[in-house]
């Protein structure tokens, strides 16, 4: 019976040994736990190499955004654009009118150009104008003569008696 009081005694020792190391453990969660994440919280956070990968491809991203300067300076340009083509909308306007009005009215003017022209061929011809004279000069002269074919009895270009200017002087 003793050794079984000494059998109960040395695990109740076990025993006590045991409750102190768990209460020594319970102790050391209680202090720790206030500094662990729960699972909720541990969903929502992000790992190192994660939230480094992400920091990077934010300033490679923002490397390649434009700035408020040149923002303003091509907002700039792009209303100096569509002012020129404004203007260029109006010029448009008035050249389609024009083929327009060309389209259904200018073979009529073509037609009284091409009479006009005929008519002074005419006029050119009848000698009531002054009809071109033109004369072979040697190169760096120029003649000035005057032409009246209604009082001209000469044939021949060679008749007229006209100074020669040397144009190397002039």
């Amino acid at each position: 019976m003793i050794e079984q009081i000494y059998t109960i005694n040395e695990a109740l020792r076990n025993t006590q040994i045991f409750i102190n190391d768990l209460s020594n453990d319970v102790n050391t969660i209680q202090d720790i736990l206030p500094t662990k994440a729960t699972i909720a919280q541990f969903d929502l956070c992000l790992l190192k190499e994660d939230y480094e990968e992400f920091k990077s491809s934010m300033h490679e991203s923002l490397s390649e955004k434009a700035t408020l300067l040149q923002i303003n300076a091509i907002d700039g340009q792009l209303q100096s654009i569509h002012q020129r083509l404004i203007e260029d909308d109006k010029k448009i306007e008035i050249a389609i009118r024009f083929i327009d009005w060309w389209t259904d009215r200018g073979k009529l003017y073509e037609h009284n150009m091409k009479i006009i022209d005929r008519h002074l061929e005419d006029l050119v011809s009848s000698k009531k104008i002054p009809r071109v004279h033109t004369v072979h000069f040697p190169e760096n002269q120029l003649r000035f003569e005057p032409v009246d074919p209604i009082n001209d009895d000469r044939t021949s270009d060679d008749e007229y008696d006209v100074p020669v200017v040397d144009l190397a002087e002039l």
